[in-house]
């Protein structure tokens, strides 16, 4: 936008010294007397004609002399006089008015511009003196408002085109061409210059109505070709994309043109404007061709404004549009080729490389068409390209380069994908020939070999192009012109990658077979290695002995083994040293060496396992023969009736089998370890569990004599023995036992608190106290004797104060019961005697609720009164409501007795040998006893029921001793839930689940759950 006062020249200020003159001009008027005669109307008729015309200086002259001779009429003159009086003082006041503006707002040029004008309105004909000024002050006047109006064009114009409202812009451009067209033609510069002029004007009109009519469908064919990004890459979307871009060459090329003509008008103006200036430099910018040429270029040292900047503008944003569409195109159009490139997709790449070609074409062909657009421009690879574009079109030009290079690396890697890559591996492994196969890798590894010297050709060339290109990229600043060769190079890389990946791959399948056929030979010798090792590690079947003869062959054998491996390391030896540095061939490198390592460490284990092995033969044999020792010593001892010593030593017999079985399996150690000793085990179970059942017997009945006798502590101690004699051989209760010990303790229970015996802890003072207690009764005695009744009372008191210091810790005691009896009868023997029975009945009543005390309280009562009635039968029934004596039997219990008894005796009859039956049988024979102990034909059956079971041996098989181990040591570790687990997997066999020592093991373990 051009700003106020950027035109050259300041006409207000170059007629500073003549408005000081102004006012003393403007009324310097000299009035000349009138001097001629005349008819009265016709000189005022004159007079007012003349003021019509505006002629004041003659209309004063005639009516000034009229008035003078005319008196007569004086106020009619006088009357016009004043009248043009009013107009030269309104033309006074408008002067000053003017003068005013031009001193306060010299920038009103309307308001200059309005007031010149009517200065020359009021009076035309009087201002010569000031004409010259009123002159420059309407010309500066007239210059201020065309430069106003210009800024106001120009703002608005660069407003339309910053909204690219291309066509409003051109034209309130060109409506500003006749702002100083009018003075220009009338300033009389010459018929040439004119012509000149009006040509150039008449150009910008013609080109006003062809750039508007360029631009719709300018805009519709870019539009189209915009459109076109949605084409695939291919031979047809290039044709569609060029037939879209050739329709907007011509709008291109019409554009070319018209800045061409409004250029060559600004050159013509700025011509006109210069010999304008030559002729009067005064006239500065106030011309029209000052003024056209900054509607053409905009406001001087701007840029993108005025006519030429609506064009430039349009075209940038139109050529640009069309760029970016290209450009897109051409960008994937090189994608689909780079990308194929890097997936290795060779077939149809020559295809794409031509389309890549077509593509490329364009946005070169726009550039090229830009730089006819654009003056600044160079050659560039034989074509004139704008300054601007040169770096694109460098970077097109080496995408062109770079198309001959892939079409080597689409070649290369064609021939690439030919090569017969085959899995030798998995062919070899299904039985192929090992050496043909290997053959066939090294063949494959040469043709490998020829296309990496092919690659690393193409790659030299890749290189020298590049440094060609460097020099445009150095140029022009443009990274992107060297990404084709890079790109390019990062394919080929991975081209050689693969080669190298193939490379080694082949050469890791070639000695994959190479290693797996000697790998063959080593793991056959370990293999049989671990054979050898099983044979005296396998827990299920150990054969130390077998061991020993499969080392020794294995030992001979390895020599052929590792000169196989030496063989096999020479060959790697012959490689690249770079190829062994692969992971691949690395690996398999070291496994070949590893494998020499292998041998050897199957010989060293083999030699060593051969020397462990036959020391276990020679420990085995060792346990072997202490088991059979032992064995031999525990059928003598059952020989003897030793049954003690028989169980020792066939325990220890079954250890030293079991620690020969752990070293070795031997079918002859096992047989004598499972069945030899089992047998014997329960040969002692038998002949101990008769004899046990004879001794208990003889127990139990010495034991009733004893009961019977009174000798109630002998009689236990005899059941007590015979119940742990019976339990040596079963785990089922002798209920018999069972009965007459309760019956026992019932009686002990009877006596238990009656008597302080010696051992007791409180016996001495106890013993004092009833001391003490039997003289105070004694003295009482004598005091009641002599009639000192209190005093025997005293004495009385006293004794019991100390029989209940001892009832305090033997409630039960004999003597201070009977000491407490004996005075209370002394006290008062009638009351006593009344009061006997229902002490009494108490007392009976109290056994029946089974009380210890009631029942001593018996007791004293019948020692204080022996002879009272029916005291023998009150003692009977009160000992079995104790349960110190069998209650009389009860027909039907006896019968039901009877009847659980024949049937165990029915199913001892049959002879059975299940364990089952005879189990049930003893249960009835044991309950027939609990409901009549005194059912003798039930207890025999019983012991022979428990002779018919026999008894509980002791050892286990060999697995199964080793669980029963295994389980006492997770027990030792406190692993309960564990060591449980096992001990009842070894209870749900039936042969062990009354096993003593499972069952101890059991009892033991659950006390710890």
């Amino acid at each position: 936008m051009i700003k106020k006062g950027s035109f050259s020249g300041n006409p207000e200020k170059q007629g500073g010294v003549f408005l000081l003159t102004v006012l003393f001009i403007l009324f310097a008027a000299v009035f000349p007397l009138y001097g001629g005669g005349t008819g009265e109307k016709s000189v005022i008729a004159e007079a007012d004609r003349l003021i019509e015309e505006k002629q004041y200086t003659r209309a004063l002259d005639l009516l000034t002399g009229f008035a003078a001779g005319n008196p007569d009429s004086f106020d009619e003159a006088q009357n016009r006089i004043q009248k043009i009086f009013g107009y030269r003082e309104e033309y006074n006041k408008t002067a000053e008015e003017l003068l005013v503006a031009i001193e306060t707002t010299p920038d009103d040029a309307n308001r200059i511009l309005r007031l010149s004008n009517r200065l020359q309105e009021l009076d035309p004909e009087r201002i010569g003196e000031t004409q010259n000024f009123i002159a420059r002050v309407y010309e500066v006047a007239l210059f201020r408002a065309n430069r106003d109006r210009l800024e106001t064009i120009l703002a608005q114009g660069s407003e339309f085109i910053a909204q690219e409202r291309f066509s409003d812009a051109m034209n309130v451009y060109t409506s500003g061409l006749d702002i100083y067209q009018t003075e220009f033609f009338e300033a009389g510069h010459g018929t040439i210059v004119e012509d000149q002029v009006r040509q150039h004007i008449g150009s910008i009109d013609s080109g006003l109505a062809a750039f508007n009519s360029l631009l719709p469908p300018l805009e519709q064919a870019l539009a189209a070709l915009e459109n076109q990004r949605n084409q695939d890459i291919s031979q047809q979307g290039y044709n569609a994309l060029n037939g879209a871009y050739q329709q907007i060459v011509p709008g291109l090329d019409r554009l070319i043109g018209l800045r061409a003509q409004y250029a060559e008008a600004g050159e013509n103006f700025q011509e006109q404007q210069e010999r304008i200036l030559q002729a009067d430099p005064a006239a500065a910018d106030r011309t029209f061709p000052a003024f056209a040429l900054r509607l053409l270029e905009g406001p001087a040292g701007s840029s993108g404004e005025g006519m030429l900047g609506v064009i430039d503008t349009f075209w940038n944003r139109a050529a640009g549009r069309a760029a970016a569409a290209l450009d897109e195109k051409a960008a994937s159009a090189y994608a689909a080729v780079y990308t194929a490139a890097l997936n290795q997709e060779y077939g149809g790449f020559n295809a794409r490389l031509d389309t890549l070609a077509s593509y490329i074409s364009l946005p070169r062909n726009l550039i090229e068409q830009w730089g006819r657009y654009d003056p600044s421009t160079e050659t560039l690879f034989d074509a004139q390209v704008p300054l601007s574009k040169a770096g694109d079109y460098a970077f097109y030009e080496s995408e062109l380069a770079s198309i001959a290079r892939y079409r080597a690396l689409g070649a290369l890697g064609l021939q690439i994908q030919s090569l017969p890559v085959n899995d030798t591996v998995a062919a070899w492994r299904a039985g192929g020939n090992a050496e043909a196969l290997m053959t066939q890798e090294r063949n494959l590894n040469l043709s490998i070999g020829r296309f990496q010297d092919e690659s690393a050709g193409l790659g030299e060339t890749l290189e020298e192009d590049m440094r060609s290109y460097a020099v445009y990229r150095q140029r022009f600043g443009e990274e992107k012109i060297l990404s084709p060769f890079d790109n390019l190079k990062a394919a080929l890389n991975i081209l050689e990658s693969q080669l190298a990946v193939w490379k080694n791959a082949s050469l890791a399948r070639e000695y994959t077979i190479a290693n797996g056929v000697v790998e063959t030979t080593v793991v056959q010798r370990e293999t049989e290695l671990q054979e050898g090792l099983a044979l005296t590690r396998n827990e299920d079947s150990r054969r130390p002995s077998q061991a020993v003869t499969l080392l020794a062959a294995l030992d001979s054998s390895i020599d052929a083994g590792l000169e196989a491996v030496a063989a096999l390391i020479g060959r790697y030896s012959g490689e690249n040293p770079e190829s062994l540095r692969s992971p691949e061939l690395g690996l398999l490198y070291n496994d070949a060496a590893a494998m020499r390592g292998r041998l050897e460490s199957v010989r060293i284990q083999s030699r060593n396992s051969a020397a462990a092995a036959r020391s276990l033969v020679t420990q085995a044999q060792n346990y072997s023969q202490e088991g059979e020792r032992f064995f031999a010593d525990a059928r003598a001892a059952l020989d003897q009736g030793n049954f003690e010593r028989a169980r020792d030593r066939l325990l220890r017999a079954g250890e030293r089998f079991d620690s020969s079985l752990v070293i070795e399996d031997s079918p002859p150690v096992r047989q004598t370890r499972d069945v030899l000793i089992p047998q014997l085990d329960a040969e002692i179970a038998r002949l101990e569990n008769e004899a046990v059942i004879r001794d208990v017997n003889e127990l139990i009945a010495s034991a009733r004599v004893d009961f019977n006798r009174g000798n109630f502590d002998i009689a236990e101690e005899k059941l007590i023995r015979a119940e742990n004699r019976w339990n040596t051989t079963q785990t089922v209760e002798n209920q018999e036992i069972r009965n007459w010990l309760n019956i026992i303790h019932g009686a002990v229970s009877s006596r238990s608190g009656r008597t302080i015996p010696p051992t007791a802890p409180l016996y001495a003072e106890m013993s004092q106290l009833l001391s003490e207690a039997r003289k105070n009764y004694d003295e009482g005695l004598y005091y009641f004797g002599v009639n000192r009744r209190s005093d025997g009372l005293v004495r009385f008191n006293s004794a019991r104060e100390k029989t209940q210091k001892v009832k305090l810790v033997y409630p039960l005691n004999e003597t201070a019961g009977l000491l407490e009896l004996r005075m209370d009868r002394e006290q008062d023997p009638r009351a006593f005697e009344q009061g006997f029975s229902t002490r009494l009945q108490n007392a009976v009543a109290g056994t029946r609720q089974q009380s210890w005390q009631a029942f001593a309280d018996l007791q004293n009562l019948f020692v204080i009164n022996p002879n009272y009635p029916n005291r023998t039968a009150i003692i009977y029934e009160a000992e079995i409501a104790m349960g110190i004596r069998p209650p009389p039997p009860d027909p039907a219990i006896v019968a039901e007795s009877n009847r659980l008894t024949a049937q165990a005796r029915a199913v001892v009859n049959s002879n059975t040998t299940n364990e089952i039956s005879l189990r049930q049988a003893q249960q009835a024979a044991n309950r027939a006893l609990e409901l009549n102990p005194v059912n003798e034909e039930a207890a025999r059956l019983a012991s022979e029921i428990a002779v018919r079971i026999g008894g509980v041996g002791r050892l286990f098989d060999h697995a199964t001793e080793l669980k029963y181990n295994r389980a006492g040591e997770l027990l030792q570790q406190n692993n309960f839930p564990e060591a449980y687990r096992l001990a009842l997997e070894i209870a749900d066999d039936p042969r062990y689940r009354n096993n003593s020592r499972l069952l101890d093991l059991l009892q033991r373990i659950r006390v710890n759950l």
